[in-house]
């Protein structure tokens, strides 16, 4: 859900990482927040498909230490501006984006560790699983995933 939010509504992260980098050249625009959405949904994907579960599961290594930085990088700046992160709400980066990203880290640790040498065979449970919370994921966030597939006709501020 969080990078769906990221790919809708980019501007709360755009402002939050902006303001952790106050007094640098650096902007972000939109779109680089939508790539970095669109990265969190195919990363959220991949872990579907057995065959990259290791490949994806460095991948959620990555997205965690970066969550976990950013977050300490708010903390430490106590920043103040809600950055929209994990899937919308009103609070700035902090100490929740840490034990986020500390426990993507985790589970990224432990999804390559558990990599079968064989492939199982006759197991749809995990996809089964993961469809249902898609679909429990985008009926609770409705009206942010309509907004995805209806976008306005009004242009964004990049």
């Amino acid at each position: 859900m969080a990078g769906v939010t990221k790919t809708v509504v980019p501007q709360p992260v755009r402002s939050a990482v902006e303001e952790l980098l106050h007094g640098s050249a650096h902007t972000v625009s939109a779109s680089a927040v939508r790539v970095f959405g669109a990265v969190e949904i195919a990363v959220g994907l991949g872990l579907l498909i057995p065959a990259a579960r290791a490949a994806v599961g460095v991948a959620v290594i990555g997205l965690g230490a970066v969550f976990a930085l950013a977050g300490a990088a708010g903390w430490r700046r106590r920043s103040a501006l809600p950055c929209g992160c994990l899937g919308g709400g009103p609070y700035p980066l902090g100490a929740r984006n840490v034990l986020v990203g500390a426990a993507f880290v985790a589970l990224g640790v432990l999804d390559i560790a558990a990599v079968p040498t064989a492939p199982a065979s006759g197991t749809r449970a995990p996809a089964i699983t993961a469809a249902a919370m898609v679909l429990f994921c985008l009926w609770l966030h409705r009206r942010l995933a309509w907004r995805l597939l209806r976008p306005s006709a009004r242009p964004d501020a990049t």
